[in-house]
This record gives C-alpha cells, structure tokens and sequence, in this order.
C-alpha cells in the first residue's frame, strides 16, 4: 500500500486498503489518511483527518494524528487542542498523554508537564521515555540532581531521543561530571539526526568537558 502511496499512486493504494477485510472500518480510515501523509500531500492529510473528526468529534485517533502533525510543525495551540480532545474521549490514551507531556515541555510549563508525567507513572505506563521525559523537565527547572537521576535509569542512552542526550549531557556538565558527560557526548555528536543548532550546542558543550580527548573535533 505505502509503496504506492510513495509513488503518489493514491487510487492503486484505496484500492487494495479497501480488500483488506481484517481492518475495521475506523482503522481503514486512518490508513487512508497514512496513505495521503506517505504520498508527501500532508495539507490533504491535514483536510482528511479533520474531516474525520468533524463527522465524529470521537474519533481520538484522527485527533490523535491531528496533534503529532501540528506538533511537529510546531504549531503548538493547534496540538494542543486535539490532545485535550483526544485525552477528553479517552483518559488512558497513554501515548497522546505522553505527547502532552513534550508539548507542555516546548511551551515552558513544567509544573503541568510533570503532572502528566506523574499520572502516567502512577498508572504503570513503565517506559524508558517517561525517564527522560522527567530528565528534560528537571533540566530546563536547573534540577540538575534531579534531572541525571531521572536520565539515569534511561538503560540504552545510545537510543535516547537526541534532544534528551543533550540535555543529559548539559546536566552533568553543570555539575562537573566531566568523566560521566564524555563518552555520552561522544554518542551524541555520531548521531544522525544532528541540526546544526544542535551540532554548534555540540562544540560548545565539548569545550567545557576536559575530560574529552580532542574535544574541539566535535561534528563539523
């Protein structure tokens, strides 16, 4: 289906998503939308997905995508308001909880992003993201013993989401933990998926960390 999705041939996509009977209806729905999102017409994923909830304010999941596009566009009111939709239709919607979360942490407000968190813990959503969740929030509120406990428990840092490494990484740096902030800034600066505010925070961060053999090599 997404190949040929891929090569922006919708029609051939609809139609073998239609013969495909173990899907349910709703899930058929969503597919559709993925289908337009893999073909690069995000505005008609867009125009879909919000038709879908306008024929059906429930729809958590279409409010759902709504917030992780909107999200990732940066566009954080309109994220916002489909989470709450989407939260409102169901309480344990545990991954748009956790999308709130980041969201309250973009937008500066870490009382209220730590409350999410605290409800997703207290509710065994058990997951190494929550970790590092907690860590970016104690670190931006300059916790930083509270934010290299939260970043600790995180077991493989290698696969920890780049924004979290770095902050990780500034937390033991604030605290001088230069022998510990060395080899996680080593796994930061061969990551892939570096920007380049993220690879000049990068050299500015090897600067302050004597323990790091050619630390002025970092990502060019």
């Amino acid at each position: 289906i997404f190949c040929y999705a891929k090569q922006n041939r919708i029609p051939e996509a609809l139609k073998i998503l239609e013969r495909i009977e173990s899907f349910s209806m709703d899930k058929k729905k969503m597919e559709v939308g993925k289908i337009y999102e893999y073909s690069g017409n995000m505005s008609k994923a867009i125009d879909y997905y919000q038709g879908l909830v306008d024929d059906n304010p429930f729809f958590e999941d279409a409010h759902f995508r709504l917030a992780q596009i909107y999200f990732e566009r940066k566009k954080w009111k309109q994220a916002n308001e489909h989470l709450f939709e989407a939260i409102d239709h169901n309480e344990g919607f545990t991954e748009a909880r956790i999308l709130l979360a980041k969201l309250l942490l973009k937008r500066k407000k870490y009382k209220q992003s730590l409350r999410e968190l605290d409800y997703l813990k207290e509710n065994e959503a058990n997951l190494d993201e929550l970790e590092s969740l907690y860590g970016q929030v104690y670190f931006k509120m300059k916790k930083y013993d509270q934010a290299i406990k939260a970043f600790e428990t995180y077991e493989e840092p290698e696969k920890m989401d780049i924004e979290a490494l770095m902050d990780y990484v500034s937390s033991l740096k604030q605290l001088k933990s230069y022998e510990k902030a060395a080899p996680l800034l080593e796994i930061a600066r061969n990551r892939g998926e570096l920007t380049d505010k993220m690879k000049n925070e990068l050299k500015k961060l090897a600067k302050d960390l004597p323990a790091l053999p050619n630390s002025e090599k970092v990502v060019n």
